[in-house]
């Protein structure tokens, strides 16, 4: 097995909305399959030539039909790292276009398959997809910095009351 060039750092969820159909026949969706949309994002570092950010938008149910169980929006953002081996453009490319969604991608349907387990309806399990390679473009707008997250609060203690 060989290494991957790309290191994924970091992700997180950015956005998740899941909404079920709770007013529908559930006959109806017997044999409904998600079709998800996806939308990609990427931004580079204005610090680090090798620090990239990727921010990928699954849609599951946005269509007018109605038929489907859940409506579900996810925004998943990655902080990904490009080994310093690379050094041809369209690699580069590759890997931030293809491989790095392909990880989020991963992710989305962990986060959607869990999320819609605790609904009315049978679970959505999003089908493989594949992501072509593009050619990015390097004047676009540099990242803004990765969002720390924010340290874990203290527990507070509960005080008994004295009874009189």
């Amino acid at each position: 097995m060989t290494a991957s060039r790309l290191l994924l750092e970091h992700y997180f969820v950015e956005e998740l909305s899941v909404a079920a159909n709770v007013d529908a026949d559930p006959a109806v969706f017997a044999d409904w399959r998600p079709e998800p949309a996806t939308e990609r994002d990427y931004a580079s570092s204005p610090d680090d030539p090798r620090l990239h950010q990727v921010r990928l938008t699954v849609t599951v149910g946005h269509d007018d039909s109605g038929a489907a169980p859940y409506r579900v929006r996810l925004a998943l953002r990655g902080i990904f790292r490009i080994d310093p081996s690379v050094e041809d453009k369209r690699l580069r490319d590759g890997l931030l276009t293809n491989t790095a969604p392909s990880i989020l991608y991963g992710a989305a349907r962990e986060v959607v398959l869990a999320t819609t387990a605790r609904g009315p309806f049978p679970p959505v399990l999003l089908p493989a997809e594949v992501f072509p390679p593009e050619v990015l473009d390097d004047d676009a707008e540099p990242a803004p910095p990765p969002a720390e997250p924010s340290p874990p609060a203290r527990p507070r203690r509960k005080r008994a009351k004295a009874s009189d």
